[in-house]
């Protein structure tokens, strides 16, 4: 039976440019009893259909239910219909259930009842992908924002209030991060701590608070039935306690503050200056090498894992893109993470962190210091002169470097000197040049060397019984973090499929009877074998009218084939030749009587579509000579 996967998220909007994620509620999947109206439905907006379930409609939902999903953190969902829902296709009934309180509080509201919204009657489009290890499935995405005045309702059944805020410069309107907001509501007698909540990189806050921070008065006895909205006003301070703005007690009489909305949204303005150089750059993963993944590799899910030109990656691959010193305002560290495993809908799973061991040593940029020479008669042109200090990632310190140590579970820390590169006296300033790692993807698991000893020119390159490799699919991500903090942890960029080959194959003896080779050491990266059948078991012998060139080229990603004869005469291409994974056979060339008594020289030639992402593993030859 053919599987079904819902993929999505569900969020709600506290004001038009506040979105929060309804994390650890569900979302359910009902069949659909309303046969007649199920068209209808299925056309219908949310709007008109969006509505809160009584208990009846509660009660009588549960025997059609067919499936239900878990909203993660960020309000990402899966829903996945298994066998026995009988579910074939079609529309169904798109519900979110609400077993617990739906935000984040420091403390949660006294009472609580589960209730369910209908949200909509949705018919996916659904798209087949299939998978050789995990099977076919029919995959979709919907995503939804519950409007404000339907989230706003809610919270105020619950007694939940919210104030959803920026914090910006008052001249320049500069967004300010890592700066704390304390909440407060005017009271006759003691004013109410709303609590407090810290700004994000977009200088964006959300303070939660429930009916009873702020309700509890010598007047409490009036309003049972429903208080009055607190009156609010805000104190920002720096992470270490410097306070950058204090309302007075009155800017809580001012309209829009006096008796507020249980959603409340506005802007806090500190006079302090932020210029825009510190503002940092997001740390991204973009490219392996040169090749940028999301369009220069098939890495949507169930590519191939190839570059656009058919090159699978090898050896030790250069790991890059953005990255930044701090992350909200503190230092940022990072890591990498890959995985072979990946779910129904080709998302990559079960990530394994890359660590010291398998990280080359990796120049990453400079620490900058300068000094500027002013213009003389001599020179007339001001320059500066620089004093810059190479860093770099490693296992262990490098002389004469600055060094960015890897913990043993993988986590780096960015150079922090962040000075003024006209200042001698300061620490300099590290300036990225985009590179994270050098990953030795040889270490990701093991690739067996493959030993074809035996194994004749002109054969099947798998006629001694081993098979040839094939290409190992994994996906790559970036994790970043404030520095030592996992709550801050995020992924800064995901490769979700790279194509890797680190395979060798040994013991290949090539044309043994004249100057015989075999494969060296550390083996060869393909099968390129050529020979001459007239020539096997006498290596000396002289072909007088006809030879016979036998060839057995080999390797998943094979780019090209040459054979060429050379001698006294223009060189003769004996080709072509299709470039097919495991090529073998034979080329027979006919001497005129004219043609020269001489030595020739028989050529054969194979390219590897191999790539470290910088550099493309070179064109391999094979020879032998004869006389006629």
């Amino acid at each position: 039976m053919m599987k079904y996967m819902l993929k999505g998220n569900l969020s709600a909007m506290v004001c038009t440019d506040c979105i929060y994620p309804l994390r650890s509620t569900s979302v359910r999947a009902y069949r659909i009893t309303d046969k007649n109206n199920e068209t209808t439905l299925a056309v219908a907006s949310e709007k008109e259909t969006f509505h809160l379930l009584n208990a009846d409609e509660l009660k009588s939902h549960q025997k059609d239910l067919i499936g239900e999903g878990r909203l993660d953190e960020k309000g990402n969902f899966e829903l996945v219909f298994g066998d026995k829902s009988g579910y074939t296709g079609g529309a169904f009934e798109f519900d979110w259930y609400c077993g617990t309180v739906p935000v984040v509080l420091p403390h949660p509201p006294k009472k609580f009842e589960e209730f369910e919204f209908s949200i909509t009657t949705l018919q996916p489009l659904w798209k087949e992908y299939s998978n050789e290890d995990k099977g076919g499935v029919m995959y979709a995405n919907y995503s939804y924002n519950i409007p404000s005045r339907w989230f706003c309702n809610l919270l105020a059944r619950l007694g939940l209030w919210v104030i959803c805020g920026k914090v910006v410069t008052c001249k320049t309107n500069i967004p300010v991060s890592n700066v704390k907001v304390f909440g407060f509501d005017v009271d006759l007698i003691q004013d109410d701590p709303l609590g407090s909540a810290v700004t994000d990189a977009t200088g964006q806050f959300i303070l939660w608070y429930t009916t009873e921070d702020f309700s509890k008065t010598i007047f409490s006895w009036l309003n049972v039935e429903w208080p009055a909205g607190p009156d609010l006003y805000f104190r920002v301070e720096t992470l270490n306690g410097a306070v950058l703005l204090q309302e007075p007690r009155s800017k809580g009489h001012t309209p829009g503050r006096e008796n507020a909305h249980n959603c409340t949204c506005l802007t806090l303005c500190v006079d302090v200056s932020v210029p825009p150089g510190v503002v940092t750059p997001i740390p991204d993963f973009i490219r392996v090498g040169g090749y940028d993944y999301q369009t220069q590799i098939h890495s949507l899910p169930f590519g191939d894992g190839l570059t656009t030109g058919k090159y699978a990656f090898f050896s030790t691959l250069r790991l890059n893109g953005i990255l930044s010193q701090t992350l909200g305002g503190l230092p940022m560290e990072y890591c990498f993470e890959y995985t072979r495993d990946f779910d129904g809908t080709g998302a990559p799973v079960n990530w394994q962190r890359v660590l010291p061991g398998q990280i080359v040593q990796t120049n990453i940029g400079y620490v900058e210091k300068a000094v500027w020479i002013a213009p003389t008669l001599i020179n007339p042109i001001g320059h500066y002169e620089f004093n810059n200090q190479e860093c770099y990632v490693n296992n262990g310190p490098v002389a004469g470097a600055i060094t960015a140590l890897i913990a043993a579970d993988g986590w780096i820390l960015v150079p922090q000197e962040n000075d003024n590169p006209l200042d001698t006296t300061g620490a300099g300033l590290f300036v990225s040049n985009g590179n994270m790692i050098n990953l030795n993807s040889a270490t990701l698991e093991a690739f067996p060397a493959i030993d074809l000893a035996g194994l004749v020119a002109g054969q099947d390159a798998t006629s001694t019984g081993k098979p040839l490799a094939q290409d190992k699919i994994y996906a790559l991500r970036m994790l970043v973090r404030q520095q030592g903090n996992n709550a801050t942890m995020a992924a800064a960029g995901t490769c979700g499929r790279i194509a890797i080959d680190n395979t060798l194959y040994m013991n290949m003896n090539h044309h043994p009877e004249w100057g015989a080779w075999n494969s060296p050491a550390g083996g060869e990266y393909g099968v390129c074998m050529v020979d001459i059948q007239e020539l096997i078991g006498a290596g000396c012998k002289k072909i007088a009218g006809t030879v016979n060139v036998l060839y057995s080229v080999a390797h998943p990603n094979l780019g090209s084939i040459g054979l060429v004869l050379t001698g006294p005469m223009p060189s003769i291409d004996l080709g072509p030749i299709a470039a097919t994974p495991d090529k073998f056979g034979k080329v027979t060339h006919n001497f005129a009587p004219t043609d020269p008594l001489c030595a020739y020289l028989v050529t054969l030639s194979a390219t590897y579509l191999l790539t470290t992402g910088d550099w493309n593993y070179p064109t391999v030859y094979d020879q032998i000579a004869f006389c006629r």
